[in-house]
């Protein structure tokens, strides 16, 4: 650790297992960042990497943290990160993503607008051959309100398109759920924002979102993968008073989203499909995925699985199970 001013305004942490050439690039940006001010720190959490022959050449008067642990999985590495971030607001950033290179300057801006637990900002999706923009329009509002633009997409967001206040993380105890490394980020969101009082959303583009060949979406759904469902499972049971039909539609269009990565990508084996199946009772989300008929955002697909269900589900379970026994 370095040698660097009591006052942290910024606390970057990043977890990583066996990317280390990722984290070299997140080094470097930070250097540059850091001879600009003097008020950011970088958070590096080593997930139990089984490369262990690396090394990060850096100045060591920058306030860089490398903390090594245990293999326990991103929650783990994160909540980390969390007991060790000095900074009044802390960032999350995975490490084959990056940050606009202004996004403290634009931040201070923003943060000083109001007594913000947390604040959204816009991304974009960057794929191999095109970029897609995820921009929301700026607003300044509760944490209930925005939950509700959540639940209905009327706002989208990624966990490291936001600023958390460390102090609002540590009053309200909000912490990844350890042991599940899917949807940890969409849980870890919706309770921070169902507490918050105050949230600033911005319109401008600060975190670039990278999709690669090998993302976990692009595989067959396994038994790990099914740990998205205790997520949504986490947000079901969430104290939601008043938004209870939001939170309906956001859950029915979750299991939805997974189903198509089922029907593209296939199953580890079929006790898996059944399992994720088995979910769809045990979370009791019948009457969430019925009343996706009253979302107006609804696309054929989602409108088309709704009435296949409403008719009958073991039909629509046929229909499911044929579609993944012919890729």
């Amino acid at each position: 650790m370095g040698i660097y001013p009591e006052m942290i305004k910024y606390s970057i942490i990043v977890p990583f297992y066996n990317t280390q050439e990722y984290v070299k690039n997140i080094l470097c940006w930070f250097a540059e960042q850091s001879a600009a001010r003097t008020d950011l720190q970088l958070i590096l959490v080593d997930d139990g990497s089984t490369n262990i022959n690396y090394t990060f050449s850096y100045n060591v008067n920058l306030n860089i943290k490398l903390f090594a642990k245990t293999n326990g999985g991103v929650s783990s590495a994160r909540n980390c990160g969390m007991n060790l971030a000095d900074g009044e607001y802390i960032l999350f950033l995975d490490s084959d993503d990056s940050f606009a290179n202004d996004i403290f300057i634009k931040l201070d801006n923003i943060v000083t607008e109001g007594n913000n637990d947390i604040v959204i900002f816009s991304f974009d999706k960057v794929y191999n051959d095109k970029v897609v923009e995820v921009k929301n329009r700026a607003k300044h509002a509760s944490g209930r309100y925005i939950l509700s633009d959540f639940f209905t997409k009327k706002i989208r967001t990624h966990i490291c398109s936001m600023v958390f206040s460390n102090r609002f993380v540590k009053k309200h105890d909000i912490r990844f759920t350890e042991g599940i490394n899917y949807s940890e980020d969409v849980s870890f969101i919706v309770r921070a924002i169902n507490v918050a009082k105050s949230i600033q959303v911005s319109n401008q583009v600060l975190f670039y979102y990278n999709f690669r060949d090998f993302s976990a979406m692009n595989r067959p759904f396994s038994y790990n993968s099914l740990q998205h469902l205790v997520s949504l499972k986490e947000i079901k049971h969430l104290d939601t008073i008043g938004l209870e039909n939001e939170k309906s539609i956001f859950l029915a269009t979750c299991y939805i989203n997974l189903l198509r990565n089922i029907i593209n990508n296939g199953v580890e084996c079929k006790k898996v499909l059944d399992l994720f199946f088995d979910s769809f009772e045990l979370l009791n989300l019948r009457h969430s995925f019925l009343s996706l008929r009253i979302f107006k955002g609804s696309v054929l697909f989602t409108a088309l699985l709704s009435v296949l269900y409403k008719i009958n589900g073991k039909f629509f379970k046929e229909i499911v199970y044929a579609k993944v026994d012919s890729k």
